[in-house]
């Protein structure tokens, strides 16, 4: 598995363990059927430290066809640092080890990677380098699961108790709050300088954190790939000022303003409601670091008596 790319269409679950049993920091496994026999087969050799993610899709109708387990919670409530997301309409499979990654046609079942004596007829790839549109893939399924929960468990099994075959449409949702909702507006990323350097590569950036808050600001972004630094600062600008609340607010400093008033008008916007006033001038901070940098010579940053005063460059008397 030195090349950058591998075709695998036999013994699929023997190569994915030796992959697994590779991985340092982080595993994400994506799949809407995964059996906890295979699953654990797949996982034999995954150390202890390893944060553990597995994204999948609970149905009733394919926990009594017997496809999925719902025995998957179990193993993850016991196994620390591991955390089990539901996403309804969950059809990709994905292994994701660190920085390489496994796609293709193959659930986590032991007919799907060859541990069966009659193994279906999948193929997967691996790349030794993830792209960056697999990150962010990623992130959006986080975005979009939640997490899944002993009460979930719970009526998942009662349901397969009670239904009668044949077997129609679900009867239990998966419902409750996203697994991560946005905990800080647009944008995150303090840096704005080294965006384009994450724009083609994530994995310029080891701090998952980190990770996090560049992946939310390109998915913010969406710009198309392969833009040269010049045009992406023009195209992120752009996407800027085209943002409600930043538009909003390159309308407020047409005459400048003391932090202390942009914090208090972005209160007044709900930004960052149960934080407090340091909080809404550290987004502040971060909003001016991105305008400056994509927006050169629109704005302007003095700080008259150790006080910052910001404003559009146009609008100073």
């Amino acid at each position: 598995m030195n090349n950058a790319v591998t075709v695998l269409t036999n013994r699929i679950g023997e190569a994915l363990s030796n992959q697994v049993s590779q991985a340092k920091a982080r595993l994400t496994m994506v799949a809407p059927f995964i059996k906890r026999k295979a699953m654990e087969r797949l996982l034999d050799g995954l150390g202890a430290p390893v944060e553990l993610t597995i994204i999948t899709k609970w149905s009733a109708d394919d926990i009594i066809a017997g496809v999925t387990d719902l025995s998957v919670f179990d193993f993850v409530r016991d196994r620390v640092r591991s955390r089990l997301l539901l996403h309804p309409r969950l059809h990709a499979k994905v292994l994701l080890v660190d920085e390489a990654a496994a796609i293709g046609s193959a659930n986590v079942t032991d007919a799907a990677l060859g541990f069966s004596d009659r193994p279906n007829a999948e193929a997967v790839t691996i790349l030794r380098t993830a792209p960056n549109n697999l990150f962010l893939f990623i992130a959006k399924l986080e975005r979009e699961s939640v997490v899944a929960t002993e009460e979930l468990r719970q009526r998942f099994e009662e349901a397969t108790k009670v239904r009668p075959p044949p077997w129609t449409a679900d009867e239990v949702e998966v419902t409750g709050p996203p697994a991560r909702t946005a905990d800080w507006p647009f944008p995150r990323f303090r840096h704005p300088e080294s965006l384009h350097s994450a724009y083609l590569s994530i994995l310029n950036f080891g701090d998952p954190e980190i990770r996090v808050s560049i992946l939310d600001d390109l998915a913010t972004l969406n710009l198309p790939d392969g833009l040269d630094e010049m045009n992406f600062r023009e195209r992120a600008g752009a996407a800027l000022l085209a943002t409600p609340l930043i538009a909003e607010f390159d309308a407020l400093v047409m005459k400048p303003h003391y932090f202390g008033a942009m914090a208090e008008w972005m209160k007044a916007k709900g930004v960052l409601p149960d934080q407090g006033q340091d909080e809404r001038k550290r987004y502040l901070q971060t909003l001016v670091r991105w305008l400056r940098h994509f927006l050169p010579g629109r704005y302007r940053l003095e700080e008259p008596n150790y006080s910052e005063l910001f404003g559009r460059a146009d609008g100073w008397d």
